[in-house]
C-alpha cells in the first residue's frame, strides 16, 4: 500500500506574464493538506486566487479545524493566503499553515509547517523562492529535527525504515525565466 502525504505545500503559485510587455495577470493557491491514497483523496481548505487584473490587488484565504485520516494524518488548524498585485513589479504570494501535525501514527510530528512561496517578475525576468517556509519541533522517525521554529534545505530526503522515505520542503521549481512557478 502506498500512501502519498504532502504537508503545507503550496501548488500552482504562479506568476503568470507576457515577455517583453506588462504584466497580464498573475494566480496563486494555497492549501494546509493534501492525502492520497488506496481510499482517496483528501484535501484541506483550499485559498484560490484565481487571477489578478492590471488595475487591482486581490486576496483569498481558506481556513479548516482540521483535517484526520485515521492512520494517515490528523492536524488542528490549517490556513492557507495567498495575494498578488500588478504594477511596475507584478508579485504574488501564497502561505499555509498547519498546526499540531502527527503523520503516519506518530512517525511524523510537528507543533507547526509554515510553507511561503513568493514569485515576482518585471515583465523582463520573473524569480520564485519559498523563503520564510518553517517546521516548529519536527520529529522524524523518533529524530528530532527542529526545535521551535527552524527552516529545513530544499529537497532534504529523510529515510522512513519500513514505510519508505519524506521529502521535507520539496521545492518543485518551473518556469522560463520571465514566466515563473514554485511548488514547495
Amino acid at each position: 500500500m502506498q500512501v502519498v502525504v504532502a504537508l503545507c505545500l503550496l501548488t500552482g503559485v504562479t506568476a503568470a506574464l507576457a515577455p517583453v510587455t506588462p504584466a497580464q495577470s498573475v494566480s496563486g493557491k494555497a492549501y494546509g493538506a493534501f492525502v492520497q491514497g488506496p481510499g482517496g483523496t483528501q484535501q484541506s481548505a483550499l485559498a484560490l486566487l484565481p487571477a489578478v487584473a492590471p488595475a487591482d490587488g486581490a486576496m483569498a484565504a481558506g481556513d479548516a479545524d482540521e483535517l484526520n485520516v485515521p492512520g494517515t494524518i490528523t492536524t488542528e488548524g490549517l490556513t492557507g493566503t495567498t495575494s498578488g498585485s500588478i504594477g511596475d513589479a507584478t508579485a504574488v504570494q501564497s502561505v499555509a499553515t498547519v498546526f499540531n501535525v502527527n503523520l503516519l501514527n506518530g512517525l511524523i510530528t510537528a507543533s507547526s509547517l509554515t510553507a511561503t512561496v513568493s514569485s515576482t517578475s518585471s515583465g523582463a525576468r520573473a524569480t520564485s523562492n519559498a523563503l520564510g517556509s518553517t517546521f516548529g519541533d519536527l520529529v522524524v522517525n523518533g529524530v528530532q529535527v527542529t526545535s521551535g521554529d527552524g527552516a529545513i534545505a530544499p529537497n532534504t530526503r529523510m529515510d522512513l525504515p519500513g514505510v519508505g522515505y519524506v521529502v521535507l520542503n520539496e521545492q518543485l521549481p518551473t518556469g522560463d525565466g520571465c514566466a515563473r512557478a514554485v511548488s514547495p
